[in-house]
C-alpha cells in the first residue's frame, strides 16, 4: 500500500545481519529469504541493489537444476545474504534441500497468501526454519479470524493454541452478523469480550503502518 514495508524490512534484516557477523564473529553469512507474489520479486531485488550496496541477493527462479544450485550456494552461507523466491516455487523448492537451510530471517510478502491453514502453499511454507519471522500485509484479515490464526501459527506456532480451539474461542464468534447478535445481548457481550481478549493477546506482535 505504498507505507514503506518492503525497505523497512530490508533495514531490520540487513542492519541484524552485519550485527550478527560482528557481534559473534560468524564464518558463514547469516542467509535470509523473503517470500512474495511473483509480481514483486525483482521489487525487492531492485531494492536491495539501490540501497544495501555489498547486500548478495538473489531470485530463486529457472531450471530445476539452477534452482538447486542456488541453493546449494546459499547452504554453504558464503555467496549469499538474502534469497528471494514466490510462493509457488516454495512446495518444490523443498524437495531440493530449501527446508534444510536454517535462515535467519523469513520474511512473508502479501503474508494472506498463507491464510487458509489448509492449503498446500501455507504447509510448504510452515515447514521451513529460521530464527526470526515477519509477515507483511495489508489485510492480514479479510473474512474470518481463522486467518489470523494461520499467520500466527507460521509466526510463532501454538501461540495461538490449536485451530479447532481457538476457532471455538474466537470464530464463532467474531466472524458472525454483528447485527443479528445485537438483537441478543448476551451474545453481544460475548462478541466484545472475545474481541477484547484477541486483541489483548496479538497486540504486542503486531506493528501497524499508517500514512501519517
Amino acid at each position: 500500500m505504498g507505507l514503506g514495508k518492503t525497505i523497512q524490512s530490508l533495514t531490520v534484516v540487513f542492519n541484524e545481519a552485519v550485527r550478527m557477523k560482528r557481534v559473534k564473529g560468524l564464518k558463514k553469512k547469516p542467509v535470509s529469504l523473503v517470500i512474495c507474489p511473483t509480481s514483486l520479486t525483482y521489487n525487492w531485488l531492485n531494492e536491495i541493489n539501490k540501497f544495501f550496496e555489498g547486500f548478495n541477493a538473489v531470485v530463486v527462479e529457472g531450471t530445476p537444476a539452477e534452482r538447486e544450485l542456488i541453493l546449494k550456494e546459499a547452504a554453504k552461507g558464503e555467496k549469499y545474504d538474502l534469497l528471494i523466491m514466490n510462493y509457488e516455487k516454495v512446495k518444490n523448492c523443498l524437495l531440493q534441500g530449501l527446508g534444510d537451510i536454517p535462515f535467519f530471517y523469513l520474511v512473508l510478502d502479501e503474508a494472506h497468501k498463507i491464510k487458509n491453514s489448509k492449503t498446500s502453499v501455507t504447509q510448504s511454507v510452515k515447514k521451513l526454519k529460521a530464527d526470526r519471522k515477519l509477515a507483511l500485509s495489508g489485510t492480514p484479515l479479510q473474512n474470518r479470524v481463522s486467518e489470523l490464526w494461520s499467520l500466527f501459527d507460521f509466526l510463532m506456532p501454538d501461540f495461538l493454541e490449536e485451530e479447532g480451539v481457538f476457532n471455538k474461542k474466537y470464530n464463532k464468534y467474531l466472524s458472525a452478523n454483528i447485527k443479528k447478535m445485537q438483537e441478543k445481548l448476551e451474545e453481544t457481550q460475548q462478541f466484545i469480550d472475545a474481541l477484547k481478549s484477541l486483541k489483548k493477546r496479538i497486540a504486542p506482535f503486531i506493528l501497524r503502518r499508517t500514512k501519517d
